[in-house]
């Protein structure tokens, strides 16, 4: 899971096609949308602002009912301390980097069952 405020706005493209390059925000849309791992993007309050479908189908939740939510929702209660503590560390210190490096991540399914995440 990645921190991401106006995910596609800082996406930089590089197009020789000026059609392509006016359509840059639905085209990075449909790439996050058809990727291959779920993807959660939200914003520095943690509010989910995109995912993905197969993010959905992970966490067992139907259509838009993800974007009602903030990402510690989807964090087991047992971590919630400790995450509210790393995002606090990320926002002080923000650095490219994947979620969880180098730790166990767990996600809590909508019907209150853990899944673990890479």
């Amino acid at each position: 899971m990645f921190d991401t405020t106006n995910a596609t706005d800082r996406i930089q493209w590089h197009f020789r096609d000026s059609r392509l390059r006016r359509n840059a925000s639905n085209l990075s849309l449909k790439i996050l949308e058809s990727s291959p791992v779920g993807l959660v993007l939200f914003n520095k309050s943690g509010d989910i602002c995109f995912f993905n479908r197969l993010l959905a189908k992970i966490f067992r939740y139907e259509g838009g009912e993800l974007a009602e939510l903030n990402l510690s929702d989807l964090i087991p209660p047992r971590f919630q301390h400790q995450h509210l503590k790393y995002h606090a560390d990320y926002l002080e210190h923000p650095a490219d980097r994947a979620m969880g490096n180098g730790k166990e991540l767990y996600g809590l399914r909508k019907d209150g069952s853990e899944v673990p995440l890479e």
